[in-house]
């Protein structure tokens, strides 16, 4: 039993005789010597069992004499190594005793040792750790505290420079709540709650109290750590004061950023410029925009996605812009219209980040404002000019009308007289066009005067369905290869106008559009109401259309793209004219390649439609004397003729103003005197005055080739009448009627 027991120990066993012999080794020895038990038996021990010291490799101190001669119990040094037959030194742990007879004298030893490699391996380890964490917690740049039961046990060098100690006896034993700060407190006493609980508590702002009394702000993170002492917490602090006001400096000046880069009235915004694997910019991110951006251009929500995401037909021309400037560094400023947002932008981008950045920012500064206003005043110098230009044709109008208009009444009152004395068959024919060349003539001479000083030859109440009627009436009779489609108000739309103006200016637009139709075409014209109290008239074609630079010039005087010979440039300036002396409004759009579409907007007259007035009585029928004054000769033969043939045997006919006065003053008082205004000496309005000193009753009629005659302010009085030259007999006797003289004697 006792073999078998020494055989099953876990240590290694040797025991000798008195000489020191081995007499027993058991399987853990033989193991770790290398000798079998067979082949050291008989050895002396310092033969099997050789030993020297694990760090120098000198000889250690073999115990066995001693043993042997004192009969004590000895263990080996520390550090000591086992050199195996082999030759590996294998550190060990031993003690040997001596071995006694009943009589108590030592017959030998018995040494027991085994094996510490793995237990010297921990120990290595354990000292390297505690010299690193020593190396580690000394050059640490952050302090270090071990606290135990609230108190201070241990500070590292930069534990004790955070709060201005010199020496550990400054810190040593002292409490917890002597360095932290008072506000800190309740977070010491959580974390410290925490950590009990075997937590680790990470980054816990705090305050501590230096010893000179001033205060640091740190960060802690705490741990729990058990020692040989038992249970501590470990903290490992950092001094964050300088961070924090560094960083409490940046949200200052970052909310200073954000609230300038929020209430800039610019829009504002950076993005990423995004390329492909070739270097050519694709797209781009927006990373900021600011509140004006979004108004400026719509995209509300951007922040972070791609420009192609929010706008898939987005012009690739600005990822090329703007990958210039990431790419180059070079800043940019240039003016661009949006056109779809009807604005014009000044903008300047320049590439954030330094070289090799891909991020853009881009100011954005709307000067639609400034533009609209340059554009304003530039149409303001246009008109300007071209109201000279009027000013100047006026004047030059003025003075040719009144001589064409007495050619023209000559001309016309032939025919007239001509044609009430009966003539017939082709002759009558020829007559009536001549009176027609006639008015025609007169129209374009008051025509020609409207686009440099717009005036009204007459203001009645007129339906305009009626009056587009009669000149797509005119019109469908003059060709035959346009379709004219007729689209009128369902209700009556009256305005207040002159029938002849407006029935031009609407004619003139349908030649125009007819004109743009030299294929044919469709010619449509139109009437509504396109708001309260406005009336419509709206002339389309389908021909040619106009640019838009042809389109900006239209309606100036001479402006003309008609071949020399089939275009004067007057119609539409006439027609804007007209318009605007009624009040309204002239409106042409235009599509090359789709047709022209011109509107006319005039005050609506939101009445019935006017009723006939009340017939008077008849006028007396008796022979009228007449006075005709006209500084043209060949005007006295034919209105003479003219008034003789509508009844008026008596027809006194005098050259001038004062022949005039002195015939009055003779006592040759007429029934009506017929006065020119345009005379040598005295004109109509000074020989009016004249008259009116003597005969303020009176009539007289004013008959003049001068434009705008019938607004003069000197003839708007009882007893006086208007006429424009040329005109026709029937005419004449309209203004005696008007004049409340008999007109053809029965």
């Amino acid at each position: 039993m006792l073999k078998v027991t020494l055989q099953s120990v876990g240590d290694a066993l040797i025991s000798t005789d008195a000489e020191g012999r081995v007499v027993f080794m058991n399987p853990v020895a033989e193991a770790l010597t290398g000798w079998s038990a067979v082949e050291a038996s008989g050895h002396p021990l310092e033969k099997v069992f050789q030993i020297i010291h694990e760090k120098t490799g000198e000889p250690a101190f073999n115990p066995v004499g001693r043993v042997l001669q004192e009969g004590v119990v000895l263990g080996l040094a520390n550090h000591t190594a086992l050199v195996s037959r082999g030759g590996k030194a294998i550190p060990i742990e031993d003690s040997a005793a001596p071995i006694k007879n009943p009589a108590g004298a030592v017959i030998g030893i018995v040494l027991v040792f085994h094996d510490v490699t793995e237990k010297r391996k921990v120990e290595d380890e354990l000292s390297s750790s505690e010299r690193r964490f020593r190396e580690l917690t000394e050059l640490s740049p952050s302090a270090i505290w071990i606290n135990r039961d609230e108190r201070i046990e241990h500070a590292n060098p930069e534990g004790h420079r955070l709060v201005g100690a010199t020496t550990a006896g400054e810190l040593t034993g002292k409490s917890i709540y002597e360095i932290w700060h008072p506000d800190s407190h309740e977070k010491v006493r959580a974390r410290l709650r925490a950590v009990a609980a075997g937590q680790v508590v990470h980054l816990s702002e705090e305050t501590i109290i230096r010893l000179d009394g001033s205060l640091r702000q740190v960060e802690v993170s705490s741990a729990p750590v058990v020692d040989a002492q038992g249970p501590a917490v470990q903290c490992v602090v950092r001094d964050v004061t300088e961070r924090m006001a560094i960083e409490q400096e940046l949200r200052r000046s970052e909310a200073g950023y954000r609230t300038l880069f929020n209430s800039l009235i610019e829009g504002f915004c950076v993005i990423d410029v995004v390329f492909a694997d070739d270097g050519h910019p694709v797209d781009y991110r927006f990373l900021e925009i600011n509140p004006a951006f979004e108004a400026q251009t719509g995209l509300v929500n951007a922040q972070g996605k791609l420009m192609r995401d929010l706008a898939p037909d987005h012009e690739t021309h600005w990822f090329e812009i703007y990958g210039k400037v990431a790419l180059t560094g070079e800043a940019i400023r240039f003016v661009n219209e949006a056109k779809a947002l009807h604005r014009w932008y000044d903008v300047r981008a320049y590439r954030v980040g330094g070289a090799g950045s891909s991020r853009v920012a881009i100011l954005f500064n709307d000067i639609s404002e400034a533009r609209l206003a340059e554009e304003e005043r530039m149409r303001m110098e246009a008109r300007t000019t071209q109201a000279q230009r009027l000013e100047s044709l006026g004047v030059l109008v003025a003075g040719v009308a009144h001589n064409f208009n007495n050619i023209m009444t000559v001309i016309m009152g032939t025919a007239s007289i001509q044609e009430e004395l009966g003539a017939e068959g082709d002759e009558l024919e020829a007559l009536k066009v001549i009176v027609h060349a006639c008015e025609r003539g007169r129209s374009l001479v008051s025509s020609l005067t409207h686009f440099a000083r717009p005036t009204l030859a007459q203001q009645v109440s007129l339906e305009v369905n009626h009056l587009a009627a009669e000149v797509a009436g005119l019109v469908g009779n003059t060709t035959k290869r346009i379709e004219i489609i007729q689209d009128f108000a369902k209700e009556p739309l009256w305005i207040t106008g002159d029938p002849g103006s407006l029935g031009s200016v609407i004619m003139n637009l349908c030649l125009n559009s007819l004109d743009a139709m030299p294929e044919g075409g469709a010619l449509h014209i139109r009437t509504c109401v396109p708001r309260l109290g406005w009336v419509e008239v709206a002339v389309e074609d389908s021909g040619e259309g106009m640019t838009p630079e042809v389109l900006a010039h239209a309606t100036e005087p001479f402006f003309t793209t008609k071949p020399v010979g089939k275009g004067t440039g007057l119609g539409l300036s006439m027609a804007h004219g007209v318009t605007q002396a009624h009040g309204g409004t002239l409106e042409i759009s235009s599509t090359p390649g789709k047709g022209t579409q011109a509107r006319i907007r005039l005050p609506r007259l939101l009445v019935s439609e006017p009723s006939a007035p009340a017939p008077g009585p008849p006028p007396s029928r008796m022979p009228l004397k007449v006075l005709l004054v006209d500084d043209e000769e060949e005007i006295r033969f034919v209105l003479t003729r003219m008034l003789r043939n509508a009844g008026i045997g008596q027809v006194h006919a005098v050259a001038a103003g004062q022949e005039a006065l002195d015939t009055l003053r003779s006592g040759a008082v007429p029934d009506l005197v017929i006065l020119d205004q345009h005379m040598p000496g005295l004109d109509g309005v000074q020989t009016l005055a004249q008259m009116r000193l003597s005969h303020p009753c009176l009539p007289v009629l004013i008959a003049s080739g001068q434009p705008g005659i019938q607004e003069w302010d000197a003839f708007k009085q009882a007893n006086v009448a208007v006429i424009s030259k040329p005109f026709s007999l029937k005419e004449i006797e309209v203004k005696l009627a008007e004049l409340g003289l008999p007109g053809r004697m029965s």
